[in-house]
Protein backbone atom coordinates (compact mmCIF):
# COMPACT_ATOMS: atom_id res chain seq x y z
CA UNK A 1 0.00 0.00 0.00
CA UNK A 2 2.98 2.50 1.00
CA UNK A 3 5.82 2.54 -1.30
CA UNK A 4 8.79 1.95 0.60
CA UNK A 5 11.12 4.70 -0.73
CA UNK A 6 8.28 7.12 0.57
CA UNK A 7 8.21 5.16 4.08
CA UNK A 8 11.83 5.24 4.60
CA UNK A 9 12.02 8.87 3.73
CA UNK A 10 9.51 9.50 6.21
CA UNK A 11 11.56 8.66 8.82
CA UNK A 12 14.79 10.46 8.08
CA UNK A 13 15.65 13.18 10.62
CA UNK A 14 15.59 15.95 7.76
CA UNK A 15 12.09 14.68 7.27
CA UNK A 16 10.92 15.08 11.02
CA UNK A 17 12.54 18.37 11.30
CA UNK A 18 10.90 19.34 8.46
CA UNK A 19 7.45 18.01 9.53
CA UNK A 20 7.53 19.39 12.94
CA UNK A 21 8.58 23.37 11.96
CA UNK A 22 5.42 22.09 9.53
CA UNK A 23 3.27 21.43 12.11
CA UNK A 24 4.19 24.81 14.09
CA UNK A 25 3.70 26.66 11.54
CA UNK A 26 0.14 25.65 10.43
CA UNK A 27 -1.17 25.06 14.38
CA UNK A 28 -0.97 20.96 13.56
CA UNK A 29 0.19 17.95 15.58
CA UNK A 30 3.38 16.16 14.59
CA UNK A 31 3.17 12.57 13.62
CA UNK A 32 4.14 9.79 11.90
CA UNK A 33 1.27 10.34 9.22
CA UNK A 34 2.51 14.39 8.92
CA UNK A 35 5.93 12.82 7.98
CA UNK A 36 4.49 10.46 5.79
CA UNK A 37 2.44 13.15 4.07
CA UNK A 38 5.56 14.96 3.68
CA UNK A 39 7.48 12.53 2.44
CA UNK A 40 4.90 12.00 -0.29
CA UNK A 41 4.36 15.14 -1.29
CA UNK A 42 7.90 16.05 -2.00
CA UNK A 43 8.29 12.32 -3.44
CA UNK A 44 5.80 13.62 -6.15
CA UNK A 45 6.74 16.99 -6.84
CA UNK A 46 10.19 15.97 -7.84
CA UNK A 47 8.99 12.93 -9.37
CA UNK A 48 6.95 15.80 -11.60
CA UNK A 49 10.33 17.27 -12.15
CA UNK A 50 11.85 14.79 -13.74
CA UNK A 51 8.86 13.44 -15.53
CA UNK A 52 8.41 17.26 -17.31
CA UNK A 53 11.86 17.28 -17.91
CA UNK A 54 12.14 14.06 -19.43
CA UNK A 55 9.62 15.32 -21.54
CA UNK A 56 11.18 18.52 -22.72
CA UNK A 57 14.40 16.48 -23.28
CA UNK A 58 12.43 14.78 -25.79
CA UNK A 59 10.58 17.26 -27.48
CA UNK A 60 14.47 19.34 -28.02
CA UNK A 61 14.80 16.72 -30.50
CA UNK A 62 11.73 17.34 -32.18
CA UNK A 63 12.97 21.38 -33.00
CA UNK A 64 8.97 22.24 -32.04
CA UNK A 65 10.16 25.82 -30.35
CA UNK A 66 6.31 25.86 -29.30
CA UNK A 67 6.16 22.35 -27.90
CA UNK A 68 9.22 23.05 -26.18
CA UNK A 69 8.39 26.29 -24.89
CA UNK A 70 5.09 25.45 -23.29
CA UNK A 71 7.36 21.91 -22.26
CA UNK A 72 10.05 24.90 -20.37
CA UNK A 73 6.87 25.81 -18.90
CA UNK A 74 5.37 23.23 -17.15
CA UNK A 75 9.23 21.95 -16.22
CA UNK A 76 9.49 25.62 -14.13
CA UNK A 77 5.86 24.86 -12.79
CA UNK A 78 6.90 21.89 -11.52
CA UNK A 79 9.94 23.27 -10.21
CA UNK A 80 8.26 26.04 -8.10
CA UNK A 81 6.15 23.48 -6.10
CA UNK A 82 9.62 21.76 -5.30
CA UNK A 83 10.49 25.54 -4.41
CA UNK A 84 7.33 25.83 -2.70
CA UNK A 85 7.82 22.61 -0.66
CA UNK A 86 11.02 24.17 0.37
CA UNK A 87 9.98 27.03 1.82
CA UNK A 88 8.18 24.99 4.12
CA UNK A 89 4.74 26.17 2.06
CA UNK A 90 5.08 29.68 2.76
CA UNK A 91 5.76 31.44 -0.75
CA UNK A 92 8.30 34.66 -0.38
CA UNK A 93 5.48 36.46 -2.16
CA UNK A 94 3.07 36.06 0.36
CA UNK A 95 2.87 38.72 3.26
CA UNK A 96 4.12 36.35 5.65
CA UNK A 97 7.13 35.75 3.65
CA UNK A 98 7.68 39.39 3.25
CA UNK A 99 7.52 39.88 7.10
CA UNK A 100 10.03 37.08 7.65
CA UNK A 101 12.54 38.19 5.29
CA UNK A 102 11.83 42.37 6.67
CA UNK A 103 12.54 40.97 10.62
CA UNK A 104 15.35 39.60 9.08
CA UNK A 105 14.30 36.20 11.04
CA UNK A 106 16.55 32.99 10.52
CA UNK A 107 14.35 30.20 9.60
CA UNK A 108 14.91 26.95 12.03
CA UNK A 109 14.70 25.04 9.22
CA UNK A 110 15.91 25.17 5.43
CA UNK A 111 19.19 23.85 3.82
CA UNK A 112 22.51 23.91 6.33
CA UNK A 113 24.95 26.72 6.32
CA UNK A 114 22.88 28.89 4.30
CA UNK A 115 21.56 32.09 5.00
CA UNK A 116 17.79 33.20 4.48
CA UNK A 117 18.84 35.52 1.23
CA UNK A 118 21.21 33.08 -0.29
CA UNK A 119 18.16 30.41 -0.21
CA UNK A 120 15.92 33.10 -1.57
CA UNK A 121 18.27 34.06 -4.40
CA UNK A 122 18.70 30.40 -5.46
CA UNK A 123 16.48 29.21 -8.24
CA UNK A 124 14.62 26.11 -7.50
CA UNK A 125 17.05 23.68 -9.30
CA UNK A 126 19.61 24.84 -7.17
CA UNK A 127 17.44 24.54 -4.25
CA UNK A 128 16.34 21.49 -5.35
CA UNK A 129 19.85 20.28 -5.63
CA UNK A 130 21.26 21.47 -2.26
CA UNK A 131 18.01 19.60 -0.48
CA UNK A 132 18.84 16.25 -1.96
CA UNK A 133 22.89 16.93 -1.21
CA UNK A 134 21.69 17.32 2.72
CA UNK A 135 18.97 14.45 2.82
CA UNK A 136 21.87 12.37 1.49
CA UNK A 137 24.13 13.23 4.07
CA UNK A 138 21.66 12.82 6.91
Amino acid sequence: MFDKGVVKLSNTSAIKEYAEMYAKMYNLVPSDSLNFAVAQVITLATENVANKNQIMMDLIKTKDSAKIQKSIDDLFEALTDVEEWLTLGLPLRTQAGRTVKSFGMKTEQGIEGKTVEEITGMTPAEKLLLLLKYLSYK
